[in-house]
């Protein structure tokens, strides 16, 4: 019982970092585009790049798959669930520790859905809002958080949601 549960908050905390990892690096970019100040200090002409034969130096980073970042339309557009494959979710997400989602279960997932479709839209307003989005980009990206958290709860697959009776 306890592994079992431990389980459950382990996959609600990835579903809830997967629905928000989007949306904070949208915010990140935007605060980082508003500030140009004059810099200061010694130049750095050189960086270790740490593990270069990790590195894609083709393609750049995220390679042929990377999408536009702090684009609220294209963030949309973009694919959340791509399908269940023996009881476990695939998600449409290929960036850093993908693999942190690649063994939860539908019943998990949808669990973690029925306890954020409990967001009111004001919530989810505020909470945009607070990343410095547009008043259109907010109505935008609350739409697909909305649509998200739907794909969660409505997900196919056998049993009942987990953590309820």
């Amino acid at each position: 019982m306890f592994t079992q549960r431990r389980v459950f908050k382990f996959a609600t905390l990835l579903i809830a970092l997967l629905l928000t990892l989007q949306a904070a690096a949208f915010a990140q970019d935007k605060a980082k585009k508003k500030k140009k100040e004059p810099r200061t200090g010694t130049p750095v002409l050189w960086k270790d790049p740490g593990d270069i034969s990790a590195r894609d130096l083709y393609l750049g980073p995220g390679g042929v798959f990377s999408r536009s970042r702090n684009d609220p339309a294209d963030y949309v557009k973009s694919k959340f669930i791509q399908g269940v494959e023996s009881g476990r979710v695939k998600f449409a997400y290929s960036g850093k520790n993908s693999a942190l989602f690649k063994d939860i279960t539908v019943e998990d997932a949808r669990w973690v859905g029925s306890l954020l479709s409990q967001l009111t839209d004001q919530q989810l307003t505020d909470a945009f809002r607070a990343a410095n989005f547009t008043p259109e980009e907010i109505e935008t990206l609350v739409g697909a958080a909305r649509q998200r958290i739907n794909q969660l709860v409505s997900l196919p697959g056998g049993g009942a949601v987990a953590g309820t009776n």
